[in-house]
């Protein structure tokens, strides 16, 4: 049996104490705007603000498209030579931004900075709802105030963290309530609710439009609960729902085509062996490299969701209460238990789907506590003075946190310059992580982001900083930028699908340079290559369709996953990894790379060896040594500490 208070009546106060939650939230995002402006070097550009993570930087460049009204099919910024088509229809956090933009007086920059926690706020509303059916008018206060002040929640959702993550717990525990009402609901109102799970769901994939699997399997599921377990309709209305939802499905796979189950599927399992870091073919997983998709462990993830062991207990406690009470509607739970499970053995980004369980746990808890009937004034006062204890604990580590934009303002200067110093058609070589802003504050193109960055091509993208010999990066950056991927497939192709070699010959063939070329490729078994000599020659060192620029920066000395990626043997299956000084390391990439681990390390090489190579490295040489070489990259901005830009040239054949 259902327990409930038999008094909840939604009324005024409710809706008071729902709006100072969500106030309470929108301030604990809100407030490191005091230390912006007590550092504005640290957080402003020309008067506008920085958003404090990498991705954020795709959808406003998007944003930017549609106000200009230039979001074309094919995005001619990204993924260069290949070029990649945009989402379409556009992602709605971008559509949203334009239009805010188009009838406001705010700046794109002010509103994707201030936009995430103002979604971000909103959890307190499904959580709010969803509480209330678990225990009342208690329940649902406590559930919507430890959800909106949980701390990873508000990490990922405060001020300048442009992503999805502000609405990606919103959507799914809205969608869930809707579902929980068509369950709930024994009359003609049911279809209402069910009609609103099924428009959250339209929305929630135009949301999280890169992750569709997560989004359907978080829609779909609820659904299913609802209708196997709640819906017992009479004879007659059951076949007229069945035969509208069966419509429905019906022409959405029409629309879409019938091969979209499978596409889902797939991505699910793709999705999967990112995360999971499973093997990935000849290249490396780049997930290995990225700290969010990294597991979080236990202890931590109780901090930062509850903020406290014994708050954590509490809230384990009342999902067990309500697993033993209310075991159908408990549930409606299991997806979001799953994926908090995946952020412990997978990637700490699925921490976020803890926050609803742990809201939800602690609610429940707090609501038995209340309806003890025994001393029942002592017991609810003392309830009270802990949740506004527990509550101020909350605030105040939000409110002493001072979370500055990643990206300093110094290197996003560097960026702008690029559109000052390079010509408009000009392609710009940068390591993956900076090519969203590059995009957006550059106005160039990169050949990796942070979508595209499979791990060979990521591979291909640190090969020319990691190598020794200048002439060799300069011929791989040029030959890249207009062959691509695809000109390597069918290099590797011509040599009998043996990928480890094809890749070594064409470094060898890059690094020697035109003039060696036809006489290398002779010296090579000639049944193994098909094709002629000369037109391979002309195929590895191209006339270049658009000017080449380098853009480094001071992250990568102390980062080492691009060093790894650039020194991967296709052979071994493994890269070097050097050894970066701690006191080197800034909390900005120690807070984008996690540990590679030691089977995909060349263990061949002592630590001493390694860092000799690191040294040698074109990176090295050019930015921590200042060095300037006579040929292949020629000095543009350089002289900057934070930053620096050379144009790359090189060789032709015939010169």
């Amino acid at each position: 049996m259902d327990v409930m208070e038999k008094s909840n009546q939604f009324a005024v106060k409710d809706i008071l104490m729902l709006l100072l939650i969500v106030g309470v939230g929108l301030w604990v995002r809100l407030d490191n705007l005091i230390t912006w402006y007590d550092f504005p070097d640290a957080a402003f550009i020309d008067g506008q603000p920085l958003l404090t993570n990498f991705d954020g930087y795709y959808y406003l460049r998007l944003a930017r498209d549609l106000v200009e009204h230039s979001y074309t099919a094919t995005d001619t910024l990204r993924a260069v030579p290949d070029y990649w088509p945009r989402p379409f229809p556009p992602p709605l956090l971008s559509y949203v931004i334009a239009k805010l933009a188009q009838v406001t007086l705010f700046s794109l920059d002010w509103i994707g900075v201030t936009l995430p926690a103002v979604f971000g706020a909103l959890l307190a509303l499904p959580l709010f709802g969803l509480g209330w059916i678990y225990g009342g008018r208690v329940c649902a206060y406590t559930a919507a105030l430890s959800g909106v002040l949980s701390h990873y929640h508000v990490f990922r959702t405060q001020l300048g963290w442009l992503d999805t993550d502000c609405l990606n717990v919103f959507f799914p525990l809205a969608i869930t309530l809707s579902f929980m009402g068509f369950a709930l609901c024994r009359d003609w109102k049911r279809y209402f609710y069910f009609f609103l799970g099924g428009l959250g769901y339209c929305l929630f994939i135009l949301w999280w439009d890169q992750a569709t699997q997560v989004v359907t399997v978080l829609s779909v599921i609820p659904a299913v609960l609802a209708l196997v377990f709640y819906y017992r309709p009479s004879l007659r209305e059951g076949i007229v729902f069945v035969a509208i939802l069966t419509a429905v499905i019906v022409l959405c796979f029409s629309f879409f085509g019938w091969g979209t189950l499978g596409q889902v599927l797939a991505r699910i399992f793709s999705l999967y062996r990112y995360v999971s870091k499973g093997e990935s073919g000849l290249f490396p997983n780049i997930g290995v490299t990225v700290a969010e998709q990294g597991p979080v462990g236990f202890m931590e993830a109780v901090d930062l969701t509850a903020d406290s062991f014994v708050v954590f207990i509490f809230a384990v406690i009342g999902i067990f209460v309500l697993v033993w009470q209310q075991p159908r509607k408990a549930l409606f739970l299991i997806p979001y238990i799953l994926l908090a499970l995946f952020s412990l053995f997978f990637a700490r980004r699925f921490l976020l789907f803890l926050t609803p369980v742990f809201a939800i746990g602690f609610g429940v808890f707090v609501f038995r506590v209340w309806s003890i009937s025994t001393m029942r004034t002592m017991v609810r006062g003392a309830t009270l003075v802990l949740l506004l204890i527990i509550t101020a604990g909350w605030v105040h580590r939000e409110y002493s946190d001072g979370f500055l934009p990643q990206m300093r303002p110094e290197l996003i200067a560097g960026m702008r310059e690029l559109e000052i110093s390079t010509p408009k058609d000009a392609v710009v070589w940068a390591w993956w992580s900076y090519g969203y802003a590059l995009n957006y504050h550059a106005r160039r193109p990169t050949i990796n982001d942070g979508q595209v960055h499979s791990g060979e091509r990521t591979v291909y993208n640190g090969l020319p900083l990691a190598v020794t010999n200048f002439r060799q990066a300069a011929n791989f950056i040029q030959f890249y930028t207009v062959q691509g991927k695809r000109g390597l497939h069918k290099w590797y192709k011509a040599v009998g699908g043996e990928w480890a070699k094809g890749y070594a010959l064409a470094l060898t063939i890059l690094g020697n340079g035109p003039e060696q070329c036809g006489a290398f490729l002779d010296s090579q078994d000639r049944a193994l290559l098909t094709g002629d000599a000369d037109k391979w020659c002309s195929f590895f060192f191209p006339v270049p369709e658009k000017p080449v620029y380098l853009f480094i920066n001071d992250h990568l000395r102390s980062s080492t996953g691009w060093y790894w990626m650039g020194t991967w043997d296709i052979g071994r299956q493994q890269g070097i990894l050097r050894n970066a000084i701690e006191s080197e390391v800034p909390a900005m990439e120690e807070a984008r790379e996690q540990r590679i681990p030691v089977l995909l390390q060349r263990r061949d090489l002592t630590r001493k060896e390694s860092e000799t190579l690191f040294k040698k490295s074109v990176f090295a040489r050019l930015y921590i040594d200042r060095h300037r070489p006579d040929k292949y990259f020629f000095p543009i901005q350089v002289d900057t500490k934070p930053y620096q830009i050379w144009q790359v040239k090189g060789d032709m054949m015939g010169q």
